[in-house]
């Protein structure tokens, strides 16, 4: 004699309710939005002749995201040291390290500039960088090209 330990109409509701329980569970987490964003620009002076160690050091207590970095792309390996120490990314002959996935060295819809990135903070959120590093001279008012500060040329 088989005895079932469930009834079929109880069975049935079982199924049913099994069909439906996994509504009740929460959704997978998504990966949320990064809302705040540290970004550094660090001079470096003369390819980091001051070590690796210190400039390391100095990013770690910036808490910087992002370190677009000037006068330390002469030396690419460094660049690559850096981010390894710091667990950062980058890519070859960008002077640039993320906390943050880089996806391309130069901007979609720009020429080959090495100075930019574009950055995946999120899946579909990306912001684009550029890294600059600004001519210490001549020191300005800066005239116009090919202007000699004469009033005639300021009218023209």
């Amino acid at each position: 004699m088989n005895y079932p330990l469930f009834s079929a109409s109880s069975r049935l509701t079982l199924v049913v309710a099994a069909c439906f329980c996994g509504r009740l569970l929460p959704a997978p987490a998504s990966a949320q939005s990064v809302t705040n964003l540290k970004v550094m620009s660090f001079n470096v002076l003369v390819a980091g002749q001051r070590g690796l160690t210190n400039i390391a050091e100095a990013i770690r207590r910036s808490g910087a995201d992002v370190v677009g970095m000037q006068e330390i792309a002469s030396s690419p390996g460094a660049i690559t040291q850096l981010a390894t120490n710091l667990g950062f990314y980058t890519l070859p002959g960008l002077s640039v390290i993320s906390r943050y996935p880089i996806l391309a060295a130069a901007v979609p819809g720009t020429s080959d500039v090495q100075n930019g990135a574009s950055i995946e903070l999120s899946p579909g959120q990306r912001v684009h960088l550029f890294n600059c590093h600004l001519a210490p001279y001549p020191y300005g008012p800066y005239p116009p090209r090919g202007c000699r500060k004469s009033p005639t040329c300021w009218q023209s």
